[in-house]
This record gives C-alpha cells, structure tokens and sequence, in this order.
C-alpha cells in the first residue's frame, strides 16, 4: 500500500501537505521527552489495494504526547518554526491546555468495491476534559469525540 499526496491548487509557494514532527529531551533529565505531531494534507489517497479506495481533502492531524509525569509541551504562546524545505518554514502551535491531545479532521470517503460506500467530514478528538457529574461533582476525564456531518453510507449490491 502507498499513499499520494496531490498538490493543492489554491497554493503555489508551500507544500501541500506539511507534517511537522519535534522530538524535544530536557537537556537536564533524559528522561523527560515530548512528542508532538501536526500535519495537514489538501488531499490524500491510499493506492495498491485491489477494490478499495480511500481518499481524503482537508485533513489535519494534532498529536501532543506528554512526558512521564504528564506535562505536554505548549507551543500556544510561543510557536516553533520547523524548516520544512525550499527556504519555507511552517509553525508548529499547538495549546498544551488540552492536555495529551490526538486530533483529526477532514473530508473522507472509503470505497470497496462496489459493495460498500461511506463518506463525510468528520473530526476525531481525544483530549483532557472536566465534566460536571449528575451529582454536581466534577471529574477530570480523557474526552474521546468523533463527529460526522453530511456522512453518507451505501451497502448492498449496486443494480439490485
């Protein structure tokens, strides 16, 4: 299996699907590490399975992961500037007031054969949460989300 990534028509100067990775270490605790992906793509297929296709336009990606003891890094208040080639920089800007955050989004439609269909905008995050309890009390969760908008489905046999 490979994937293609297409151009994006409206922009001629940047790269149409920038993926900024950092892979910090505190100089002072090799221990401690973060992680942290963003990635946006203006479209997106997977090529080489016989009868299936699955494309994708407007995709975004956010990943923080926290060190051992749970602290993400935050690039809110000041972003990093990743070289991404050609002399272009893009910035990396997540809020680490979300805590340990995974997050995407975009336009995706999967296609096998000519059996089954689904497609739609979705967007999927798991991110830190408060939430107010029945009995008034509150508790700090991990918030898992996903939602679909225009989705549509087909599964049968195409012609009857």
């Amino acid at each position: 299996m490979s994937f293609s990534f297409r151009p994006d028509p409206n922009t001629s100067s940047l790269p149409s699907a920038p993926c900024l990775l950092t892979a910090a270490t505190d100089k002072l605790d090799a221990s401690r590490r973060w992680n942290t992906l963003q990635a946006t793509a203006a479209s997106v297929a997977a090529l080489g399975i016989p009868d299936v296709t699955i494309s994708g336009t407007n995709l975004a990606v956010s990943i923080n992961r926290p060190d051992l003891n749970g602290v993400v890094a935050s690039y809110s208040a000041t972003p990093l500037s990743v070289p991404v080639g050609g002399g272009q920089n893009y910035q990396i800007n997540l809020n680490g007031a979300s805590g340990s955050l995974l997050e995407a989004s975009g336009d995706l439609t999967v296609t096998v054969s000519d059996f089954f269909r689904v497609s739609g905008s979705f967007a999927l995050r798991r991110a830190a949460a408060n939430v107010t309890l029945v009995d008034g009390t509150t508790a700090d969760v991990t918030l898992l989300t996903l939602g679909i908008d225009g989705g549509n489905a087909f599964v049968g046999l195409a012609g009857g």
